[in-house]
């Protein structure tokens, strides 16, 4: 199934900027990607389910106590993080992808002292 994927989105030169895949019941196979929309389209149009979602990117400096600075924040405010993964660095900076219990927005005003896309 990767392979699949990963096939139709390279033969459109939708560029993957990070993945994440989990095996479980239902295996699931996440992609960050530089044009989502196109990318749900291809996907769909060849008979595979995809779902686009908002995701906040942070960029954080490299340095130990970064994410933890965030974890506090979202959690004293109780929103809960669903899944994070890293998907590179640039500038010197890490970036991570996260999607949250609640919508992006609230999330973005709340870490407004880093560097959120």
């Amino acid at each position: 199934m990767l392979a699949t994927i990963l096939d139709i989105i390279s033969r459109y030169r939708i560029n993957i900027l990070g993945i994440c895949t989990e095996r479980g019941p239902v295996n699931e196979i996440r992609l960050l990607v530089d044009r989502p929309t196109e990318a749900q389209e291809y996907l769909e149009n060849a008979g595979l389910i995809s779902h686009i979602t908002d995701v906040v990117g942070i960029k954080l400096e490299n340095t130990p106590g970064q994410l933890a600075k965030i974890s506090s924040i979202l959690s004293d405010n109780e929103i809960a993080i669903e899944y994070i993964f890293g998907y590179g660095t640039e500038n010197g900076k890490g970036l991570l992808a996260m999607l949250t219990s609640i919508g992006s927005t609230r999330v973005r005003e709340l870490l407004s002292d880093f560097e959120v896309e």
